[in-house]
């Protein structure tokens, strides 16, 4: 048994570790080759962030681009993105025009003295360095991840300001991935789907052969039907049986890890309730505890579930989707597998 997880859940590895997204990867590189800013769309947990940084160790292994990842997961503020996308770039033009040609880097700012600066300023001082990407000898790629998390007017900070400076360079293309409402303009939009479960099943299988451990097709089927397929939640369970170094994986092993899953999930439950206002909250239990979808605004389910009008019902509907905590496929469904989960444990 080797000492290297194959199912990464916060970290990249290598394309081995990933199920099914070579197409996908190919198709995003192309697509990158012509010059196309590319949106990926797709609702929470299907590894969009895998994705992205397939398609990054793919391009930095061909060595036709250079690459800049720039994960969005934690900024709560368009000062707080401006501020770490200005240094990002410092970072990224230091290192590729070096120090015999630091001459042009001569007005870059210290990244401290910008803490005073407003949005406005922040901004001037990123467009200075638009000049400087274009001397570069290869294009760069700047890939801006995990937007789905982001408020909107970061988002709109985004676009109106930082993509719009770029917008007539030949040498700095996109790839932003995240959100699934809002659309970046001339921006090419790629959809993301679920992994097909056969493809999945068998990825799983081989994964623990390779590591000699037995795991039988009726339990990946267990796990699958358990994770709905979601990507992190499924890749989260198969790390930790992994972790349990058991030759041969029984049923058992499988409920203990859900149950230990769940349990350490449950702080969630508190923090999204926090969110909520009264009728939002109990229209997303409503949600989650019916996965087969209901009416949302009809009589029979506001009457059932004291929701109020059905005017109230559209309008938490509209904030409980733009906080992504749901998503609208045939119905409304939940965005987090586990979460869920834990719903469903609590009753």
């Amino acid at each position: 048994m080797s000492n290297l997880n194959p199912f990464p859940i916060n970290e990249y590895l290598k394309p081995k570790y990933i199920c099914s997204r070579n197409k996908e990867t190919s198709e995003i590189i192309k697509l990158l080759h012509k010059g196309e800013n590319i949106q990926i769309q797709a609702r929470d947990g299907l590894g969009k962030t895998t994705l992205v940084k397939n398609v990054i160790y793919k391009l930095e292994k061909e060595s036709e681009f250079f690459t800049i990842y720039f994960d969005a997961l934690n900024i709560y503020s368009p000062h707080q993105f401006l501020f770490k996308f200005y240094g990002l770039l410092v970072e990224h033009l230091k290192k590729k025009i070096g120090k015999k040609k630091s001459k042009v880097l001569k007005d870059v700012l210290d990244q401290n003295k910008l803490n005073s600066f407003t949005n406005e300023e922040l901004v001037s001082e990123i467009k200075k360095l638009v000049p400087m990407l274009e001397f570069l000898k290869k294009s760069t790629i700047i890939a801006i991840d995990n937007l789905y998390y982001l408020q909107k007017k970061i988002v709109d900070e985004i676009e109106n300001s930082v993509v719009d400076l770029f917008s007539n360079s030949d040498k700095v293309i996109f790839v932003i991935a995240g959100m699934t409402n809002d659309n970046f303009s001339g921006f090419t939009n790629f959809k993301l789907f679920p992994i097909p479960r056969e493809k999945y099943s068998k990825f799983i299988l081989a994964q623990f052969k390779n590591d000699g451990i037995k795991i039988s097709d009726k339990l990946i089927s267990h796990i699958l039907n358990w994770s709905k397929i979601d990507f992190f939640t499924t890749q989260l369970i198969c790390n930790r049986l992994w972790k349990l170094q058991k030759k041969n994986i029984k049923k058992q092993h499988i409920e203990d890890v859900f149950n230990e899953i769940v349990t350490e999930y449950e702080t969630v439950i508190k923090s999204t309730r926090n969110l909520l206002t009264e009728i939002q909250w109990k229209l997303f239990l409503v949600i989650a505890l019916n996965e087969e979808g209901v009416q949302l605004t009809s009589l029979a389910v506001i009457n059932k579930y004291s929701l109020n009008a059905p005017s109230s019902v559209n309008t938490a509907l509209k904030a409980l989707l733009d906080k992504k905590l749901i998503y609208k496929d045939k119905f409304y469904k939940v965005s987090d597998v586990l979460l869920v989960k834990c719903l469903e444990k609590l009753g």
